[in-house]
């Protein structure tokens, strides 16, 4: 059982799946790349994050020396250990490919307890995928059109695109 240590760590949740180590890891990668910890800023110390989530702080130093060796953080003898700066919109990228990678293998398991074989789950999620970008919906500017031609190239791209349009007609502002 974890608690909250105070610096925004959240839980670290033993009995999940998922190792301590993993979720912490996680936690803190998921911190420097939003800004919560900036390019500089000491890291928690091994013994308060072990002491306030409940693990061991050879858990607690496993991660650091993780992130060290993955280039997000520099240990300092005596001081700490720090964020390194890096390039946020990489590390930002990776954490939504991990977190969409983690969302379709518990939707595989999922199907795969229910019993749906991959071809039916993959087809499924196709339909998922073309129905989550339907569901956008793109604004059109449209300049000296008349409303029913805005209307049916509306009509049109929704059909080609399969994509929601709104037209604008700019003459109505």
């Amino acid at each position: 059982m974890g608690s909250d240590d105070g610096m925004g760590l959240g839980e670290v949740v033993i009995s999940a799946p998922q190792p301590a180590s993993a979720q912490l890891k996680q936690a803190i990668i998921h911190r420097i790349a939003t800004g919560v910890y900036p390019p500089c800023s000491r890291l928690p110390s091994v013994r308060h994050l072990a002491g306030s989530l409940h693990v061991n702080r050879n858990t607690v130093s496993k991660v650091y020396r993780e992130l060290a060796h993955e280039g997000l953080v520099r240990s300092v003898a005596g001081k700490g250990v720090f964020v390194i700066a890096t390039d946020m919109r990489e590390l930002q990228t990776s954490i939504i490919r991990d977190e969409i990678v983690q969302a379709v293998v518990a939707a595989a398991r999922k199907a795969h307890l229910y019993g749906l074989d991959p071809e039916d789950l993959t087809s499924l999620m196709a339909s998922a995928i073309q129905q989550a970008y339907r569901e956008q919906t793109i604004r059109v500017a449209c300049v000296e059109c008349n409303p029913s031609d805005t209307d049916e190239l509306a009509g049109d791209m929704d059909l080609y695109l399969k994509v929601k349009v709104e037209p604008i007609v700019l003459s109505d502002f």
